[in-house]
């Protein structure tokens, strides 16, 4: 016998940074067993937000959950924090944070220490913002999530990028592997306000001859 389909409700919960609920989103879906699909959930306008920047750390929280239609019970959920903030580079104006001008002071940092838990990060940020930084260059490839988590919630702007470094040989697939790599890191970690770039390359036809 073949399983019946189930339907489920996907549910998302929008909370404010003080635990108020703004909002709830959803919509059910009926799936065959060992059947997968993709949705889309579109909040409502959020008027007035509060906004992140490395001072003020307001954060948002979008709990999503999976539901069974039958028992109401929630069968599976993840949260995460998002911030709303907007930015520009100018020419001349230089870097812009939610409309004002805002001077970048940051350092480079690699994930070269053994495995031994997430407090490194945190650690690292912590000590970067004593320093009087509030920038930071995740070089040069995508590292831990946690790093990100602490860059919102401690207050560092951020650059991440892809693993690619000075060649930049000519075979066939090289290019799309590439853009797999750019679409696959801004599609994880898109709903971090921390981030301000999204890096391509380092160094790059540094060693051509």
């Amino acid at each position: 016998m073949k399983p019946e389909p189930s339907t489920f409700e996907v549910r998302n919960e929008l909370f404010a940074p003080d635990g108020k609920l703004l909002q709830t989103f959803k919509k059910k879906v009926t799936l065959k067993a060992g059947e997968t699909r993709r949705m889309e959930l579109q909040s409502k306008l959020i008027s007035n937000p509060e906004l992140w920047t490395p001072e003020t750390l307001i954060l948002y929280k979008v709990v999503t959950s999976l539901v069974d239609t039958k028992t109401r019970k929630a069968i599976d959920e993840k949260s995460h924090k998002v911030g709303f903030r907007w930015f520009s580079f100018d020419g001349e104006k230089g870097f812009c944070l939610n409309g004002k001008s805002y001077k970048l002071r940051g350092f480079n940092r690699h994930q070269d220490q053994a495995p031994v838990g997430v407090a490194p990060h945190r650690r690292d940020i912590r000590l970067l913002k004593e320093m009087g930084s509030n920038y930071i260059r995740i070089s040069h490839y995508p590292q831990d999530d946690a790093l990100l988590d602490a860059c919102d919630e401690l207050g560092l702007l951020a650059w991440e990028e892809i693993p690619i470094i000075d060649l930049v040989p000519d075979t066939p697939g090289y290019a799309d592997n590439c853009e797999r790599n750019l679409r696959e890191m801004i599609r994880q970690h898109f709903n971090h306000p921390s981030i301000i770039n999204w890096g391509y390359m380092n160094e790059i036809l540094l060693c051509t001859p």
